[in-house]
């Protein structure tokens, strides 16, 4: 009776241990895929353009309302990673940048600003 209850034991220590090496492989091919993809912005960058896409995280990824990946009508990629400034603290970026907003930043600038149909938001690359 022992015996059985050991195996059992080990399966299912086994079985869990799988579960959590599949889902730690899964986020590092997604983080990479991302790196590979949508390099951060540089402060060398500047653009003034349309959001022509925006990836989409797996649905069990955890959203985060500061970072977001996107691809502009110039062909470029970017993963934007920002800081609020007091008058956007209550904003999130993430929700805010879609598809048709324009981004604009200077080279040299580590200022970001979203043109949504109605309001400008100012935010600080990270």
């Amino acid at each position: 009776m022992i015996w059985s209850n050991v195996i059992i034991l080990i399966i299912f220590i086994i079985f869990v241990a799988y579960k959590i090496h599949d889902t730690v492989t899964e986020q590092n091919k997604v983080m990479e895929y991302i790196t590979e993809n949508y390099p951060n912005v540089k402060l060398t960058d500047a653009f003034d353009c349309k959001v022509t896409s925006k990836y989409k995280l797996p649905s069990h990824y955890r959203k985060s309302c500061h970072v977001t990946s996107i691809t502009l009508a110039t062909g470029k990629s970017y993963r934007l990673s920002v800081s609020t400034l007091p008058a956007t603290k209550d904003v999130c970026f993430s929700d805010i940048v879609k598809t048709g907003v324009v981004l604009r930043k200077n080279a040299g600038s580590d200022t970001l600003t979203v043109v949504t149909d109605s309001k400008e938001f100012q935010f600080l690359l990270d």
